[in-house]
This record gives structure tokens, C-alpha cells and sequence, in this order.
């Protein structure tokens, strides 16, 4: 399920990243079923409707982003609707106290841009949040004498509900994007000591290092050899008869 958008070229890290947003999408999307029929059952019809349009619009993205494979419409739509939804849900409700303080979802939105596009869009997302929240709480006082008739005891729940529901999908979201990103680091470098141990097969792990360091082209030199070419007649064919400890004595005869 969570490869449904991922394509074969894709790097570890960029197919991490949709298998990630892939299963925040779904899990957020299967919870919402907990608002629906809470607030169905409460015959709050208006506040019912908003998590289940979000459940059909995060459906449909899915089944989009599946097909496509377009990670940025995909990924746009997704935070977009976790930031827009619980703000529109809590104003339905009548304000933070009566909505439990359901737009505290709203910041999985920025915390989503971190973990699936970069800080430098996050930073925006993250100011989105600022501004929904600040008019959440402009618009506060405007609604708390039209809150809607909750009992005191679902408030409280619901209250819990949406601070574990916030954190807890933050915690699991970072441990598997974590997890999954050192299993990646694991490969990585399993793939590059078994590169090492290949290249010392070959070669002295003096000059492998040397290479590993960036030296392209390797020549040495040393002062005490020096190397003697000589053309002596019939030298090949009789070379091919004699080991190599008569060849360097008879050298040395000849040349000392």
C-alpha cells in the first residue's frame, strides 16, 4: 500500500518520502471515522460531514497519486486538507472548547512538509499553521455562545482523542521515517564495505586508499631502481627456454 505512488527511478530517499506520506494519508484517513460517527451519533450533521468529505478527498487523492504517480499534486493536496479541515471543523463546533481543540491536527500539515518536501516549504506550511491558529482564536469569542450542545464528558474524551491522535501519529510518523532511513544507511554502506573489500582484491590497500581519497592518476617513483633496456640478438627465443633465476644471472654476467 504504501509503494502505490513510487516509481522504479526514484532514489531511497525520494521513495521514502512517498511511502511515508502514503501512510500518514491512509492512517489520518482511517481515523477519521472516529469524528464521523461520533459526531453523527451526537446529530452534529455538519461537523459529521467535514471528516468524511475529508475521507472522500483523501481517497480519491490516493487513488490519483497511485495512477499518476505526481507526487507533488499529491502531497500539496494532502497537507492542504490537514491544515484546512480541522480549522473548518472546530469553527462548525463553536471554538476550541467545544471542538475539543480539534485544530491541533492542523500542525500535522508543517510537520508533514518537513518530513516529505524540506524545511524550506515546511517553513511555510508552518506559517499557514501560525495563521489558522491565530484565526481560530480571533474568531473564538465570536462563537462560543453558538458552541454546539456537547456533553461535558465527550468534550473531555475528545479532548485526550485529539492530543494522543496528534502526537502519537507524529511519533510513529518519525519512527518509521527514521527507521526507514537508517535501514537505507545500513545498505549504503554494507554496499560500499563490500566495494572495499572487491577493490583490495586487486589492489595494495596502500594505493586503494589512495584512490578512495580522489587520486585519479597514480605514479611513483624511486631514485635506487633504475630500469635497463637492452637489445641482445636471439634474446626473446632463448628467454623462452630458461627459468627466470638464469635469465638475471646471465644478465649480470653480461652487463657487470
Amino acid at each position: 500500500m504504501a509503494r502505490i505512488g513510487t516509481r522504479p527511478a526514484d532514489s531511497p530517499e525520494e521513495a521514502l518520502r512517498k511511502e511515508t506520506l502514503v501512510l500518514s494519508a491512509s492512517v489520518i484517513t482511517a481515523l477519521a471515522i472516529v469524528w464521523v460517527a461520533s459526531y453523527w451519533i451526537l446529530g452534529l450533521y455538519l461537523a459529521a460531514a467535514i471528516p468524511f468529505g475529508y475521507q472522500v478527498v483523501s481517497v480519491v487523492n490516493l487513488i490519483v497519486f497511485a495512477r499518476t504517480k505526481r507526487y507533488r499534486f499529491f502531497r500539496a493536496c494532502a497537507l492542504g486538507l490537514s491544515l484546512l479541515l480541522p480549522f473548518f471543523l472546530q469553527l462548525s463546533l463553536g471554538g476550541f472548547v467545544s471542538s475539543s481543540g480539534v485544530v491541533l491536527w492542523s500542525f500535522t500539515a508543517p510537520l508533514g512538509a518537513l518530513l516529505f518536501s524540506g524545511r524550506r516549504e515546511a517553513a511555510r506550511w508552518f506559517v499557514a499553521f501560525l495563521v489558522v491558529m491565530a484565526l481560530a482564536g480571533t474568531l473564538d469569542p465570536l462563537l462560543a455562545d453558538k458552541g454546539a450542545e456537547i456533553p461535558h464528558w465527550v468534550v473531555v474524551l475528545f479532548f485526550v482523542n485529539n492530543v494522543l491522535g496528534v502526537t502519537g501519529t507524529s511519533y510513529f510518523l518519525l519512527n518509521y521515517f527514521v527507521g526507514e532511513r537508517d535501514r537505507s544507511a545500513a545498505v549504503i554502506a554494507a554496499e560500499r564495505e563490500r566495494s572495499e573489500r572487491l577493490l583490495l582484491n586487486v589492489l595494495p590497500a596502500r594505493i586503494a586508499e589512495r584512490l578512495k581519497s580522489g587520486e585519479s592518476v597514480i605514479a611513483d617513483g624511486s631514485p635506487q631502481v633504475g630500469v635497463l633496456f637492452a637489445d641482445i640478438a636471439g634474446f626473446t627465443p632463448l628467454t623462452s627456454s630458461m627459468t627466470p633465476d638464469d635469465i638475471v644471472l646471465l644478465l649480470n654476467e653480461v652487463f657487470s
